[in-house]
């Protein structure tokens, strides 16, 4: 398990050890999104989830409400968490159905 906090470089961090994240099925990322923080360290939103789902990562929303993890589409994810609203929310990200 790896937990990114990271402040909106989560875009970056992904880069690195991408190879071990493609080739490991029991992985599972948890990390927060936040497209505005993302942005403001000169990432992009859509292509952070696009990389990771790329992949082979399934993408998971913990919904503290209800307490448990919602399927998302990074459609989705990107109607709701945008720049102009400042809002985020966490993730969790796995290739394995949870």
């Amino acid at each position: 398990m790896i937990k990114m906090d990271t402040e909106g470089a989560e875009s970056l961090v992904i880069q690195g050890p991408k190879n071990v994240l493609a080739n490991n099925p029991d992985v599972v990322i948890v990390s927060e999104f936040c497209p505005s923080t993302i942005m403001a360290t000169g990432g992009d939103a859509h292509a952070f989830l696009q990389d990771i789902s790329g992949i082979g990562f399934s993408i998971f929303e913990i919904d503290e409400r209800r307490g448990r993890l919602a399927p998302r589409t990074i459609e989705k994810l990107l109607q709701v968490y945008t720049v102009s609203k400042n809002n985020g929310t966490n993730l969790v990200f796995s290739k394995k159905q949870l």
